[in-house]
Parts: structure tokens; sequence; C-alpha cells
């Protein structure tokens, strides 16, 4: 004899199976479209791309697309924070060394190496940010930017501390000095590199943008 506890289990079998299903073709029909956008929104440049471009080049209808996202600037976004998370996860990886300075050029080598790779996208990015443009949910985006500024910089600020800490780095200049100092410089090259990405390598003019940080930030 089946017990009722039996049955209610092999009944919500199907209806589990169903929900994962469609949860599975929801996220594969996200990505699908997320991947089409970034191509025509750098084919044709956001304030050009359209929706039922978009649409088009995922190969589903436009009412489809406004299942998934309700503007245009909501696609935008939701393809920048599916890059900051890649970015993040790029930076965040283990490092070779236990030397602060050592990990500190490879963390700065890291995020211009993810810029490079994704130049046109960054690019976007800094413009699109820089107008002032809103997220899909009426929150300044700049918000957005200003968290990924304070995570950045704390770690900066974690190995800075850790330099003093092993005498490598000068303990003459309070830390948070250090920091902003560090990221002027670094924001002045990535911005210098956003008006000609393909004149020089970001990557190689980071790592040297360290050595001439650490010759001045080094003990004496």
């Amino acid at each position: 004899m089946t017990t009722p506890t039996l049955r209610r289990t092999t009944k919500s079998r199907p209806r589990v199976l169903r929900q994962a299903l469609q949860e599975h073709t929801r996220a594969a029909y996200r990505e699908a479209i997320l991947t089409a956008a970034e191509r025509i929104i750098l084919r044709d440049g956001y304030q050009l791309a359209k929706m039922a471009d978009i649409a088009e080049a995922t190969g589903v209808s436009v009412g489809t697309l406004y299942n998934y996202f309700d503007s245009k600037e909501a696609v935008l976004n939701a393809l920048i924070e599916h890059h900051r998370a890649r970015f993040q996860a790029q930076v965040e990886q283990p490092f070779d060394s236990d030397d602060p300075l050592i990990q500190l050029r490879q963390l700065i080598s890291r995020a211009h190496e993810f810029a490079e790779q994704n130049g046109a996208l960054f690019n976007l990015y800094i413009r699109t940010k820089g107008n002032g443009h809103e997220s899909h949910n009426g929150s300044n985006s700049c918000v957005v930017q200003d968290s990924d500024h304070e995570r950045f910089s704390s770690q900066l600020k974690e190995l800075l501390h850790r330099g003093v800490q092993t005498g490598r780095i000068r303990d003459d200049i309070p830390i948070a000095e250090l920091v902003w100092a560090l990221h002027a410089m670094m924001q002045t090259l990535i911005l210098d590199w956003c008006r000609q990405p393909s004149g020089s390598s970001l990557r190689q003019r980071g790592d040297e943008l360290v050595t001439l940080f650490l010759e001045g930030a080094g003990k004496r």
C-alpha cells in the first residue's frame, strides 16, 4: 500500500522537474539575449541599437524580449553587470606569490588585462556611466561604479598596508593618500587608453605605471 507521504513525493516530482526545466530555459534565453545585445550594441552603438534588432539577432519576438528586459537600458545594465561579475572573478583569483608588492602588481595587471580583452564594451561602460545614465530601477548608475571603485580601493589598501608592515612601503605617507594617488594614475592611464585603445598595450603601460609608483612609495 502506498503511503500518503510517498504519493505526495511522487506527484511533486513532475512539478519540480518542470520548474527546473523552465528555470534552465529562462537562463539560456537570457544568456542568448545578452550575447546578441552585446554584438548589436557594439556594432551600432548604444543610442542607435534597437530592441527589435536585439530580438532579431537573438531569434525571438520583440514581445518575448520584453518578457526578460523591459527596456534597452535594462539590457545594457544586465550586460554590464554580467561583465562586472567576470571582472571580479578575474582580479580575485589567488595570487602567485605571498609578496604584497608582487600581488599589487598582479592585481593591477589583471584589471588592465580585463579592460584590454573587453576593450569595446569597457569603453562603452566608461562613456555611458560618465554621461550619467540612470539604471532601469531608477537609481543612479554611478552608484554601481562607485561600489566597484571602493571594492578595488580596499584591495589596494590591504596590499599597501601589508607593504608598510613588511617594511617595503614608506610609512610617512597615509595609506589612504597612497591609494588615492595610485587610483588617480590608473584612471588617467585608462581614460587615455580609451581614446586610443589600439595605440599601445594597456597592461604593459600599467606595469610601467606600477613601477614608477613603487619607486616613489617604496621604503627609503
